[in-house]
């Protein structure tokens, strides 16, 4: 018998409830039952009024896939499953036991003849829980009306929500008349009681009111017949006053402050600012005299922090470059409240910002056991818990900005110039900055400079524009960046008659017109913002305190600039690197104007400035930084520890795997020859006897290590294993030939992302399509990589398992490794080698690290250039591999023969659509359908083969 037949004969499917309920059910003409079981379950939508689908399957944790009605008919009531918190099968056996049949499903029973039974309210459940039991006998709690004031729990059991959840969250009441944080603040409750509980038990005999909009001793004085007959009064007026047009009364006294020593007023009225009495200022005491001036142990407490800030980017960017001069970074995030772990904040460091190998911990109870050579704050709120620290030769504070004028006077300001006088040496983004440190503060103080990333930002053949193209930082609510006067001003210039466009971008906010033609973003990557740059005409950006890095970035770009004049702006930019403007938006404008009508001036200021960026850099700049922390812990008695020279040894090995590569491979080897570590590594080359001469170039080179290896003994496995032998290096990393690191940081970023994770057997990078790959394949490569964003970059079996994925995908997640462009630590390489396979070794390593309980790192900044676009006869045989190997070793089928052609028509209707809509030629599609149809026929076809290619004694092998 089916699902619709059960549910059809069981009875207690109410057709006209469900019509009722969901009208387009009743157009569509579809049978309620069939429509039930085929969505309204998944849906949420009830059979009748005393089954909740989504409470059962959520309270009796039921597959999301499975039907809760047909689990509840066929095993369900057997087993004392309630169909509805409203219905509790064995209260009503209770109630009912010379009525009822036994071996009958009971609420079919009740349904069918309600007035045989006692009422509903007899059957309530109350999960043995007291506190249920006390306010459901009470009469204050409505059910009704707690659910449609809160939507988000409208398939909980109101009730058991109040208890467990609902009376700690102060804006879920009970009913309109019963206010649970002013209760508590009036009668002192203890913070962890149930305020209802109290007041039903305690509060309610000893006259409490339960909120201010309700006097139990005025409604009682009013009403004497219930204060007469001993009633609760709240409970007389829901029940009976509310009908009869009986008043409440107001409470005329104001709301009364308990005492309570544990809690602060700051936390609940101005937040920011709780921190400021935890910390008490202490004198340092260094636990040695000596340091490693080339192996710095350096810490650095931030704010927590989000995608794209400035500040930020500039803190990892020196962390970056002191780490590669070989100091230990440690950062601490303070007062975190956008992460909710360390390792969280980490993933976002590397996916935001740079590849830092640093630890990264939360200022928390063992911050105060931290320990090193220097420690610095790099804001003023993060000044009051490194003045608590005492394990460090000194204290620094980076200083980017002068953070007593982001406020207006008032507490802030005074707490922000306060650590400008603690006991604190000054490491300042700009000279002015250090003057200002100087003579303001008597500090010590050194400067360095903020520089744009020349690897990122330059420029490019500027476009003709037919309309003149500005650029303008428009983050308003940063109020040093003085948008206000930048929108003034091309108001003004608007009325001039000059024809621009402005791309605004850093905004918060939206426009819905304006008077010249704009364009809004609220947030641009670095690269977008670059080509932005590239392609504009003039930029636009301000800052009334320290200067800017924007500017330097349009600069570096070709950009010419219209900057406010200022003290911090002019100490800084030489004479015609910039146009100075202001202070009113008329003479903005006119700068502007002057800039828009001289294309020789734009082109001369742009050179200026595009030398003036090119004489330094982060790496210049970070070298400043170290000397001044060197500089000052020898100024203040610490001595240099002097240490024996050891002698330099190879820490990463690079293999590349090769069999007649073709021209592709010179990149490769280019690629890799660029790239930049602080680290010697080596190269190693394993030939499959080439013979097309695109190896020959590298034999003999002083950095690599070749062998050749016969093809008939050549195996994935087995030739990769041979090749981590030789590896000198404590990492390993594994290209194929024809997989090109796309920046000569490739190396540096998977071996430190590898080591910042110990306990971590192997990382895999990040792969994009070849440039000239067609659009399909760079898209599939894009969301396929995209994927792995959403978990932690470190995984293991320990990792818990994402809701919504069931058990297979979860594990296909946790083994996936790709040879392409991996990372593995030799010392567990040695412990795990590779399995002896003709093809993928690389998953089934991923699988046997992940089940010996090692982590497994995605290093998503470790980035290839690495696609095959496969013709549909190699597609399929490819996908036929794929599916025999699935089957093989994970007894995982990928495509059903019987599956196939539904699956085809799916996929190929989809990628019709996004072919349609980015503007691909018919022929483009119809390709794409032919391979799509090769694919999915290969991962059928491959996991019904008789007999596997990865069997023992197969003769069979793989051209891949």
């Amino acid at each position: 018998m089916n699902a619709q037949d059960i549910i059809n004969k069981s009875g207690i499917f109410d057709t006209s409830f469900y019509f009722e309920k969901n009208s387009d059910v009743k157009e569509s003409g579809m049978d309620p039952i069939e429509h039930y079981c085929l969505f309204g379950h998944k849906e949420g939508r009830d059979p009748n009024h005393l089954f909740c689908t989504r409470w059962y399957r959520m309270h009796y944790n039921v597959n999301e896939n499975s039907n809760p009605l047909l689990d509840y008919l066929k095993s369900g009531w057997k087993q004392k499953r309630n169909p509805h918190y409203k219905f509790d099968i064995e209260k009503f056996n209770e109630n009912n036991q010379s009525l009822i049949l036994k071996n009958e499903e009971p609420l079919k029973q009740y349904l069918s003849d309600k007035n045989r039974y006692k009422p509903i309210e007899n059957y309530r459940m109350d999960y043995g829980n007291g506190d249920v039991k006390t306010i459901l006998k009470s009469g204050l709690f409505s059910e009704t009306w707690y659910l449609k004031k809160n939507l988000d729990l409208s398939f909980y059991d109101p009730i058991l929500h109040y208890v467990a959840f609902g009376h700690k969250e102060y804006a879920r009441k009970p009913n309109p008349f019963f206010d649970a944080l002013w209760y508590k603040n009036t009668y002192s409750i203890d913070e962890s009681d149930n305020a209802l509980v109290h007041y039903i038990n305690i509060g309610s005999k000893l006259g409490y009111s339960p909120s201010p909009n309700f006097s139990s001793e005025k409604y009682l004085e009013e009403y004497t017949e219930v204060k007469e007959a001993g009633l609760e009064p709240l409970v007389h007026f829901l029940s009976v006053g509310r009908q009869k047009g009986y008043k409440t009364f107001k409470l005329d006294h104001q709301t009364s402050v308990r005492i309570n020593k544990e809690v602060s007023i700051a936390s609940q009225i101005f937040p920011d600012l709780d921190f400021v009495n935890d910390y008490e200022w202490k004198e340092t005491h260094a636990k040695d005299f000596e340091f490693n001036q080339k192996e710095l142990n350096i810490h650095f407490v931030i704010p927590d922090f989000a995608a794209g800030g400035g500040g930020h980017m500039n803190i990892f960017r020196m962390l970056w470059h002191l780490e590669k001069f070989g100091h230990k970074i440690t950062i601490w995030i303070f007062r975190p409240s956008l992460h909710n772990s360390a390792e969280e904040a980490y993933d976002d460091i590397i996916r935001h910002y740079n590849t830092l190998r640093a630890e990264v911990k939360f200022v928390d109870e063992n911050f105060k056991n931290a320990t090193g050579d220097v420690i610095f704050a790099s804001s003023w709120d993060t000044v009051w818990p490194v003045g608590s620290t005492t394990n460090f030769k000194r204290r620094f504070y980076f200083i980017q900005d002068y953070e007593t004028s982001f406020y207006s006077k008032g507490a802030r300001s005074q707490l922000a110039e306060l650590t400008y006088r603690k006991e604190l040496d000054c490491i300042c983004a700009s000279t002015w900055l250090e003057s200002l440190m100087k003579k303001k503060y008597k500090k010590w103080a050194k400067s360095f400079n903020l520089t744009a990333d020349t690897n990122l930002f330059y420029p490019r053949n500027r476009p003709k524009n037919k309309r003149l193209k500005i650029v303008f930082y428009a983050r308003m609510h940063t109020s040093r960046r003085a948008v206000e006067l930048g929108f003034l001003a091309l108001e003004a210039l608007a009325k001039e008659g000059l024809d621009f466009h402005v791309d605004c971008y850093g905004a918060d906010y939206q426009l819905s017109s304006a008077p010249f033609s704009c364009t809004v973003y609220k947030t641009r990557t670095p690269e977008q913002l670059s080509e932005m740059y590239a392609s504009s005409d003039i930029g636009l950006v301000f800052s009334l305190t320290n200067y800017s890095l924007v500017p330097q970035e349009m600069m570096a770009c070709g950009l010419p600039v219209v900057e406010y004049e200022g003290e911090s702006t002019r100490a800084i930019y030489p004479e015609g690197v910039v146009t100075f403007s202001g202070p009113t938006p008329i003479e903005i404008s006119q700068s502007i104007l002057n800039l828009a009508h001289n294309e020789k001036l734009r082109e001369n200021q742009s050179k200026l400035a595009l030398d003036w960026v090119r004489k330094s850099s982060w790496e210049d700049e970070a070298r400043k930084v170290e000397s001044s922390i060197i500089e000052r812990l020898l100024e203040c008695n610490f001595k240099h520890k002097t240490t024996k020279l050891c002698p330099k040894t190879i820490k990463a090995s690079v293999i590349i795997l090769t069999c007649n590569p073709g021209a592709i491979f010179e990149k490769v080897f280019l690629s890799l020859l660029e790239q930049i570590t602080p680290w010697d590594f080596e190269i190693i080359i394993l030939d499959s006897e080439t013979n097309d001469g695109s190896v020959d170039f590298v034999k003999g080179h002083e950095k690599v290590v070749f062998e050749t290896i016969k093809r008939k003994d050549f195996n994935h496995g087995r030739t990769r294993n041979h090749g981590i032998d030789l590896a000198k290096g404590e990492f390993v990393a594994l290209l194929t030939h024809d997989a090109i690191p796309s920046n000569n940081q490739w190396l540096y970023n998977i071996v430190t992302t590898l080591e910042h994770f110990p306990e971590a057997a192997g990382a895999f990078g990040k792969h994009v399509a070849h440039d000239d790959a067609t659009f399909y394949t760079k898209k599939e490569m894009d969301m396929h990589f995209q994927s792995f964003e959403r978990f932690p970059y470190a995984l293991s079996k320990k990792t818990e398992i994402p809701r919504d994925f069931d058990i297979i995908n979860w594990k296909e997640i946790l083994r996936f490794y790709s040879d392409n462009n991996s990372c593995l630590r030799k010392s567990v390489w040695e412990k795990i080698p590779y399995r002896e396979v003709q093809y993928g070794e690389d998953q089934l390593w991923g699988l046997d690290v992940i089940a010996a309980g090692y982590q497994k790192v995605y290093a998503s900044t470790a980035i290839v250039k690495h696609s095959h676009d496969y013709e549909p006869d190699d597609l399929y045989e490819r996908s036929k591999i794929d599916g025999d190997y699935f089957k093989f070793f994970f007894d995982q089928i990928l495509i059903k023969q019987q599956d196939k052609s539904k699956i085809i028509s799916e996929i190929n209707s989809m990628d019709e659509l996004i072919g349609y809509e980015n503007g691909l030629s018919d022929a483009e599609i119809e390709y794409r359908l032919k391979c799509n149809e090769a694919k999915i026929n290969g991962y059928a076809d491959g996991a019904v083969k008789e007999k596997s290619m990865f069997e023992i004694n197969s003769s069979e092998k793989s051209k891949f």
